[in-house]
């Protein structure tokens, strides 16, 4: 089942953070339709995702990770900024 994302506000789209896994990953801000900054990266990709899902977790494929990935809510597993700082209040950051 496709799940249709609603299209957004050209200006409440940027900045954000494109990561595109590959043979390695790289992390990208992007913070405008032709700017952008390289800010992170790994040499570990794809290969190594496969081999994580099972050792880290009941998912035996790439695939039933993806498909796992849309459901749920993540800041049950992920940290937030609120999780590391408390809940202070910081201009542009909501915890």
């Amino acid at each position: 089942m496709k799940k249709m994302l609603p299209k957004p506000n050209k200006h409440d789209l940027y900045p954000f953070l494109l990561v595109n896994i590959g043979s390695g990953v790289s992390i990208l801000k992007i913070t405008g339709e032709s700017q952008y900054e390289r800010v992170s990266g790994t040499r570990l990709g794809s290969g190594t995702f496969p081999g994580l899902c099972p050792a880290l977790s009941k998912l035996r494929t790439r695939y039933e990770a993806i498909d796992a990935s849309v459901e749920g809510d993540s800041n049950e597993e992920d940290m937030t900024v609120g999780d590391i700082l408390g809940h202070c209040r910081l201009r542009a950051v909501p915890s």
